[in-house]
């Protein structure tokens, strides 16, 4: 008797283990995912500083002896973050399929492409990037219409038993507001995940 008592007490200690470990990995996994989508953003945020562009604000007045009474020179168009060519809210389900790349490839020391041709290829770069590197791996960037700001989201979708597994353990509670764009169209699914960079330019 005391032999078998002995013996589910450890069968129950060892199933303990078991079940902290494959604990430790599943949070091990999330925890990488999360690490790999801040290092997706900030690749981002850095691509978005090297190809600002301009305001497309009024190049102010007259030049010294000109006549203070002449039109002033028209703006020029904004360019690069600022006329928003880095925008991307395509939502989350119809980015499952294959990225494709630009038509310029901007790499060339002679390529002469436009502020808009490479915003286009760094968000293709970048979408590749997110989808290589995270399962259903998507992205989101908006530009604050009145200031030098962007915000980014990477987003991912944990596996299937990772997902249950949360769901079952938040059993009754929302998702937390703000983790993944608002109507991104991820639904009501709990597997997918997001980190949120603001990034200041």
């Amino acid at each position: 008797m005391e032999v078998l008592v002995a013996m589910a007490l450890l069968s129950f200690a060892l199933y303990a283990l078991v079940a902290a470990h494959a604990a430790a990995l599943r949070y091990s996994q999330m925890s990488r995912h999360r690490a790999t989508a801040v290092l997706l953003a900030a690749d981002m945020g850095e691509r978005l500083r090297a190809n600002l562009g301009r305001t497309g604000e009024s190049q102010a007045s007259s030049a010294p002896g000109e006549d203070a009474g002449a039109d002033p020179t028209p703006p020029l168009p904004a360019t690069g973050f600022w006329a928003g060519d880095y925008d991307y809210t395509l939502d989350f389900l119809r980015q499952q399929g294959a990225v494709e790349g630009p038509v310029e490839s901007c790499t060339s020391a002679t390529s002469l492409c436009t502020a808009a041709q490479i915003a286009a290829l760094d968000l293709a770069q970048w979408r590749q990037a997110v989808r290589r590197q995270l399962p259903s791996g998507a992205v989101y960037a908006q530009r604050d219409p009145a200031r030098a700001i962007m915000d980014l989201w990477v987003a991912w979708r944990e596996t299937a038993r990772v997902a249950v597994e949360e769901a079952e353990a938040s059993e009754g509670l929302p998702i937390p507001p703000g983790e993944c764009p608002e109507g991104w169209g991820q639904g009501e699914d709990r597997g997918v995940r997001c980190v949120h960079l603001r990034v200041g330019l």
